[in-house]
């Protein structure tokens, strides 16, 4: 008698994991957004110039990864 627990997992399909990873790239973002308000509230005038340039370029990156993603599901 074969148990149900011995079968695999049925495997994600490509479209799938790039939704997966899509979503893990916009709570990423969705987090540094909310990094980026709560630092400038609190951060010195001295660093909140080079500290807005890292948040942007962060961002940047986020975005390079994620509308490539966004058209492949489209």
């Amino acid at each position: 008698m074969t148990d149900e627990t011995d079968r695999p997992a049925a495997l994600p399909t490509w479209t799938d994991a790039i939704r997966r990873l899509r979503e893990m790239a916009a709570q990423t973002t969705a987090a540094a957004q909310a990094v980026a308000v709560a630092g400038a509230k609190a951060t010195p005038p001295a660093l909140a110039q080079p500290l807005a340039r890292y948040a942007d370029q962060l961002l940047s990156v986020s975005a390079a990864v994620t509308t490539p993603l966004r058209r492949l599901l489209e």
